[in-house]
C-alpha cells in the first residue's frame, strides 16, 4: 500500500504542478488522485504533456497496477447500456385496494395517484392493512398499520402498470402463488416499498419457472430482477432478435432454464440464474450434450 501511495503521489505531482490548491497531492486519497486524473483528462491537460511525459506517466500507472494486480491485467467490465423506455402521461397506473385481512376480502381503501397520506390517515387512522391487491393480484402482506403503508402505495397507485408478463414473481418454489409481475416499465422503488419483507422462491420468465435462492422482495432485488428482463430487449425497447439457444440444466435437453441470443446481457441473467448448471443446449432443433459448466460461462460462449 505504501508503494501505491507513492506510486500516485509522484504521479499526480508531476502532472499537477501547474494546478494550485488548497492541499498538497500527497494529502489526496487514492480516489481523489484517479478523480483528478479523469479531471485532467477530460480538459485536456494530459493531452498536452510530451511523448516522454506520457511514457513517464503510463510506467508509473503500469507499476501501480503490478503491485494491485500481480497475477495479471486488470479487466473492466463495462456494464451494458440501460434501455431507454419512453414514459407518456397516458400510461396506465397500478391498480392498489389495501385489505385489512389477509385474503383481499375486507376492503379498506383503493389508492389514487392524486390522494394525500395525510388526509387518508385522517380517516382511517391505525387501521390494520394485511393484505393489498394490484392488479387484481392479490398479495398477503406482511401486517403493518395504514399510515406506515400509505406513501408507497400512493407512489405504486401513481406509477406506470406492467404492460407484458415479462417476469412473474412467485412466494412458492413452483410459481403457483404469485406476487407481482415485473416489466422494464415498472417502478420499483414503489413496487419494492409496497411489497417489501415478503418471500420471493420462484420466477417466471421466458415460460419457464425457475426455482430461485429464497430471498425477501426488496427494491434491489426488483432492479436486479428488471436488469435480467432489459436482457431480452434491443436498447431502443424492441425484442432482441436472433437465433435462440435454449440452456438445459439436464444432458438431454428436458430441464430447461431459458433461452438466449446473441447480444444478451449474460451479466444481467445471471442475477436470475447464478450457479445454475448447463449441460446441454438445443439449436435450430438439435440437442447438444456440451461439456457441463455454470450458466455465465455457457452464456457468455453462446451470445459473443
Amino acid at each position: 500500500m505504501k508503494k501505491i501511495l507513492l506510486l500516485c503521489a509522484l504521479l499526480t505531482t508531476h502532472l499537477m504542478a501547474q494546478q494550485p490548491g488548497p492541499r498538497s497531492n500527497f494529502d489526496l486519497s487514492i480516489s481523489e488522485k484517479i478523480e483528478r486524473l479523469s479531471l485532467l483528462s477530460r480538459i485536456g491537460k494530459i493531452s498536452n504533456l510530451t511523448l516522454a511525459d506520457k511514457d513517464y506517466v503510463n510506467n508509473l500507472l503500469n507499476s501501480a497496477l503490478a503491485v494491485i494486480e500481480p497475477n495479471g491485467p486488470v479487466i473492466i467490465i463495462t456494464p451494458p447500456p440501460t434501455p431507454t423506455w419512453p414514459r407518456h402521461s397516458s400510461f396506465e397506473r397500478n391498480r392498489v385496494l389495501a385489505y385489512r385481512d389477509d385474503y383481499c376480502g375486507e376492503i379498506l381503501t383503493e389508492l389514487k395517484a392524486y390522494d394525500s397520506c395525510a388526509s387518508l390517515s385522517g380517516i382511517f387512522g391505525n387501521s390494520n392493512v394485511w393484505s393489498l391487491s394490484i392488479n387484481g393480484q392479490c398479495v398477503n402482506t406482511p401486517d403493518t398499520s395504514f399510515k406506515n403503508i400509505c406513501a408507497p402505495l400512493v407512489e405504486l397507485a401513481s406509477s406506470q402498470k406492467p404492460r407484458q408478463n415479462d417476469l412473474q414473481i412467485y412466494k412458492d418454489d413452483y410459481c403457483s402463488e404469485k406476487i407481482t409481475t415485473i416489466d422494464p416499465g415498472v417502478n420499483c422503488d414503489a413496487l419494492g416499498n409496497s411489497l417489501r419483507g415478503i418471500n420471493v422462491w420462484s420466477v417466471k420468465i421466458d415460460s419457464q419457472c425457475i426455482n430461485t435462492p429464497d430471498k425477501q422482495f426488496s427494491a434491489p432485488l426488483c432492479n436486479g430482477f428488471q436488469e435480467a428482463v432489459y436482457a431480452t430487449y434491443e436498447n431502443d425497447g424492441s425484442r432482441r432478435r436472433g437465433d435462440a439457444v435454449e440452456l438445459f440444466s439436464d444432458d438431454y435437453c428436458a430441464d430447461k432454464i431459458t433461452s438466449i441470443v446473441r447480444g444478451t446481457s449474460c451479466d444481467s441473467l445471471n442475477k436470475l440464474f447464478d450457479g445454475k448448471n448447463v449441460w446441454s443446449v438445443r439449436f435450430r432443433g438439435n440437442c447438444v450434450n456440451i461439456s457441463d459448466t455454470n450458466f455465465i460461462g455457457a452464456c457468455r460462449g453462446f451470445t459473443n
